[in-house]
């Protein structure tokens, strides 16, 4: 709901004093004290030429606050006004008291109260009066005082025995009212929006409106004449005084105005300068002499003394730039070095431009310019980084704080395959390689919430689908006030790395021939079966494989077709067990199987049978026909060992009991449970021949 409140019209004081008190003092003047008549000649001109002096002042003064858009258009008609009647009152100071010396009083009232009550016109006809209305008010009005002064007898009487006639009553009347009706306008203008322009104008206008209505009850040189002359004169000092506060108020102003300039110049290390063709002189603020460390006692006031601070080499193309400016007037910008006095090398930023004088010639080159030293290194940093940004080979991305893609550099988009368009705008979590062991990107940048750096591997999806690893060095970026601004991702790709570190750990831990776990790798990995199985009170079993006849094979069809041979055995083998069994080759034509979580002896001799069907149903190698069988040891966790080397020493002897039992057959370590060795693949057959050609 809106608030209303009651203001005080600021407009009723001055009706109460400009109007009601004055009146009631003239006619009490004139009741009581006929015989008041002052009949002084020099006060009167004295007070007259003044007010003169101070309608002219104010109507220039309104002229000029007009041509500046200070005052409202309407306000050329008191200009018009006050012109007119200073005018006619300076004739009329000067005259004593006569035909012409009241007729020019009063023609001056009724100028003026016309014109003031122009203010009720529309906006239209002021805005035609602000281009010729003062000139012609004062031609008029010059011209009406020369003939009143020149042919005072042509004038109508003004003074009879009575006092005033009636023509000089009506004028004064008649500029009375339209002095009222101006009043009335700002009167009710300061009611609908309030200014101090419209309180103090319409207090003026009501105050020269009661001074002429005050001519009714006057006559020449009583107390009520010089009543209203004390009043017209008021009316004037009003206004004076408001322009005068204006005019403090805007040097104020001017004052504040200039003192932020100079603080901002100083702040900016930016200043004005000025050469003055005309006069050969050089002129500028203290921010410039400081800049160039040069004199401010004026010994250093030529252009000289600019010129001899700037390096040889530049000095050309700006003594180029300052005459272009004159003959041409073409306007520069200009970076340039200067020398100070220490030796010092200051870097400056110049713009000119052809200074006129107020006939429209040539008379200099104006500018600024702005010390840039420090701009200029921060610029060459910036660039400096802009090229190893663009130039590296380790790719960056730039984030804002909640991991959305704002920035990648070209070897980013090389290294993906990604275009820009592709990632920006994107969440970190697009580019993970999902569903690997790498870290998500996502989550590393969750963690980031609690710390400002990390450093690792991740995996990152081309546009291709592949997987790249990376090393990843992730850095978060702060504003002088503590907010995080981005984050810096730096990735290195590191597949190759990653490549020879899997070639280096196959040559360790791989077989070559057969790609399988070798002896250093089968280690290792009993070794863990067996934690797991103590930690968790399981079971295991350990198979120990030797081939029946390979070294028959190997004499006699060589190297090459045995490894052949190896190689398809160990493919056979490893069909029958599961993913999370390990099958190993100890070397030569000796394997090894690790199975954990083997519930029962009899599990474990179930596989090993698996595997001499499988080895021993005839291989071809090379459209050879080979038929190799095996022999195999089995040995159980915990019943048959508990330690690594006491579990391979049960299951090897088992396999060489296999061997002594006629071979293509399983044995298992503890000679008590022999009847769960099962039939041989291939019983009854005896020594079959371990060849077919």
């Amino acid at each position: 709901m809106q608030e209303h409140r009651h203001r005080t019209n600021p407009i009723t004081p001055t009706l109460i004093v400009g109007v009601m008190a004055p009146l009631g003092l003239s006619l009490i003047a004139h009741a009581s004290v006929p015989q008041w008549h002052w009949n002084d000649q020099p006060v009167h001109a004295l007070m007259e030429g003044l007010g003169a002096f101070i309608a002219l002042t104010l109507a220039a003064t309104i002229i000029m606050l007009r041509s500046h858009d200070r005052l409202g258009p309407r306000f050329i008609w008191i200009a018009i006004g006050l012109t007119a009647m200073g005018l006619l009152d300076a004739f009329h100071a000067a005259l004593y008291a006569g035909r012409a010396f009241v007729w020019l009083h009063s023609l001056a009232t009724l100028l003026g109260g016309i014109a003031f009550a122009g203010v009720w016109l529309p906006t239209a006809a002021a805005a035609t009066a602000s281009r010729r209305g003062p000139a012609l008010a004062a031609v008029i009005a010059l011209m009406l005082g020369v003939f009143a002064v020149a042919s005072p007898g042509q004038l109508p009487p003004m003074v009879d025995a009575d006092g005033f006639t009636a023509v000089a009553r009506l004028t004064n009347i008649l500029g009375g009212i339209g002095f009222v009706a101006a009043g009335l306008y700002f009167l009710a203008l300061e009611t609908r929006a309030r200014s101090t322009e419209s309180t103090i104008f319409a207090s003026h206008c009501l105050l020269l409106g009661v001074a002429s209505l005050l001519f009714e009850f006057s006559t020449l040189w009583d107390a009520t004449w010089w009543l209203w002359h004390l009043l017209r004169l008021s009316a004037y000092v009003v206004v004076l005084y408001y322009f005068l506060s204006v005019y403090n108020q805007m040097q104020d102003a001017l004052r504040d105005n200039e003192s932020v300039l100079a603080n901002a110049q100083r702040i900016a290390r930016l200043g004005h300068w000025h050469w003055d063709v005309t006069n050969e002189r050089f002129e500028a603020s203290p921010i410039v002499y400081e800049i160039l460390d040069a004199p401010l006692d004026g010994s250093g006031d030529s252009l000289d003394e600019y010129l001899k601070r700037v390096p040889p080499s530049e000095r050309t193309s700006l003594e180029q730039a300052l005459y272009d400016c004159l003959s041409t007037q073409s306007a520069f910008r200009l970076d340039h070095r200067v020398v100070r006095g220490n030796g010092d090398l200051r870097d400056v930023y110049v713009q000119g431009e052809s200074a006129v004088d107020s006939h429209g010639r040539i008379c200099g080159v104006r500018g600024i310019m702005q010390e840039v030293t420090e701009r200029k290194r921060k610029d060459a940093q910036l660039r400096l980084a802009g090229a190893i940004y663009a130039t590296t080979t380790e790719a960056i991305m730039v984030t804002d704080p909640d991991g959305i893609v704002t920035d990648v550099n070209p070897a980013f988009l090389t290294m993906t395959g990604y275009g820009r368009e592709h990632v920006l705008g994107q969440g970190v979590g697009a580019l993970d390689a999902s569903g690997n062991d790498y870290v998500p990107l996502a989550s590393v940048f969750r963690r980031l919430a609690q710390r400002d750096r990390w450093r690792g591997e991740i995996g990152l999806r081309r546009i291709d689908g592949t997987i790249v690893p990376l090393m990843v060095s992730l850095t978060t970026l702060h504003d002088p006030e503590g907010r995080v601004t981005s984050r810096v991702c730096l990735m290195s790709d590191i597949s190759k790395l990653k490549e020879k570190q899997q070639r280096i750990w196959a040559m360790a831990n791989l077989d070559a021939l057969t790609g399988l776990p070798n002896r250093n790798l089968f280690y290792d990995r009993i070794e863990i079966c067996l934690a797991n199985a103590r930690r968790a009170g399981g079971k295991a079993a350990l198979l120990y494989i030797d081939l029946d006849g390979f070294k028959a094979v190997n004499d006699q069809y060589g190297h090459s077709l045995g490894d052949a041979l190896l190689q398809q055995a160990a493919a056979r083998m490893k069909l029958c067990l599961r993913e999370s069994d390990t099958l190993a080759r100890l070397g030569g034509d000796e394997f090894t199987v690790i199975l954990p979580d083997t519930h029962s002896l009899q599990d474990a001799t179930s596989v090993a049978h698996k595997i001499l069907a499988a080895v021993g149903g005839g291989i071809e190698v090379q459209n050879k026909p080979m038929l190799i069988t095996a022999s195999i040891g089995v040995a159980c966790f915990p019943e048959d060992g508990t330690e690594t080397d006491e579990l391979i020493r049960q299951a090897d002897d088992a396999m060489y009991r296999a061997k002594a039992a006629g071979r293509n057959t399983v044995r298992c370590a503890d000679p008590m449970v022999r009847g769960h060795d099962g039939p041989s693949v291939l019983a009854g057959q005896g020594q079959a021949d371990l060849f077919r050609s």
